[in-house]
């Protein structure tokens, strides 16, 4: 059944995916969101609880650099990674996937996020510069330098030249526009998942966006989608995206009766507000200004995240 249901801090009690989360976070030096671990986990365990294979299809919506994508490779799916902006994969995830690139059929959009967006990319000689010499992992281990040792984390080496890779899923990376996915034929993808993404489109092109991942839905499969949940909807400028209510939501995603939390909304954002695991993993780049969803670092939610599950009919 579908499903609109606010992401609970409980979630962060499963050790195995959170560690999972660490781990990518940690080889890719890759920064997330305040609640994007919990977003992550919601996915992950829909994801197993729909019974989705390993090489199936699954569409990264929104994907830019974040983690998702990486761990659901890791995890043997072959990913389609949609974004609107050129990207460039983070190097150490380019030697660690089987990364390709798509041309989409727009080279603009109009997307009003278009100019606030900035995707961070793996940083510095610790996982780059580094890394540069290490083409594939048969390239002997005799060739790397004390130098690359001394400035690439050793569990990332390990993972390069890891023969479990070869279980690993391929990773392409598309430009398109969600509300217009002509690069995608109809009931093509076996699942459609997003991470805190839509809600930086305007509500009537959150519609479209819908429709278009519905359409490209096989019959019967599911869209798992992580937004921005609130009592009333509201603009939040400093992060350039919107705050749904439930009305809103189901109207977005043309759900009727379905299971919620909603009910306890308040309860659930108390609970958020003193997760002190929260607090403890918010990213230090919060820190490094005021003008972003947690300024200067300060742990005060201003909303919720909400997981959306619905399947193509």
């Amino acid at each position: 059944m579908d499903r609109i249901e606010i992401i609970e801090p409980s979630l962060l009690e499963d050790r195995w995916r959170l560690g999972l989360i660490d781990r990518w976070k940690r080889l890719l030096g890759i920064e997330v969101g305040w609640h994007y671990d919990l977003d992550i986990i919601w996915i992950l365990r829909y994801l197993e609880g729909i019974g989705l294979k390993r090489g199936s299809l699954v569409l990264d919506a929104g994907a830019g650099n974040g983690l998702l994508q990486f761990i659901l490779a890791s995890l043997g799916y072959n990913v389609l990674s949609v974004d609107f902006a050129e990207r460039e994969a983070p190097l150490a995830a380019s030697r660690i996937f089987r990364i390709e690139r798509r041309d989409g059929a727009r080279s603009t959009t109009d997307n009003p996020y278009a100019g606030f967006i900035r995707h961070r990319r793996a940083g510095g000689m610790s996982a780059g510069r580094a890394l540069k010499g290490l083409s594939s992992p048969g390239r002997a281990l005799g060739a790397v330098s004390k130098a690359v040792w001394s400035r690439v984390d050793p569990a990332l080496l390990r993972e390069v030249f890891s023969r479990k890779r070869r279980s690993y899923g391929s990773l392409t990376y598309v430009k398109s526009d969600f509300t217009d996915m002509r690069e995608f034929e109809d009931a093509s993808i076996d699942c459609i998942v997003s991470v805190s993404a839509i809600e930086h489109n305007r509500v009537s092109d959150m519609k479209k966006s819908v429709d278009e991942f519905t359409r490209i839905l096989k019959p019967g499969s599911a869209m798992l989608v992580t937004t921005s949940a609130a009592r009333q909807d509201w603009y939040f400028k400093a992060c350039e995206g919107w705050c749904l209510s439930y009305r809103t939501l189901s109207e977005v995603f043309s759900i009727g009766c379905c299971l919620s939390n909603f009910e306890r909304y308040d309860e659930i954002f108390e609970s958020i507000r003193g997760s002190q695991v929260l607090r403890r993993r918010v990213s230090r780049l919060y820190s490094t200004n005021g003008d972003n969803g947690l300024p200067w670092g300060v742990y005060d939610p201003k909303y919720q995240p909400v997981g959306v599950l619905k399947r193509a009919r």
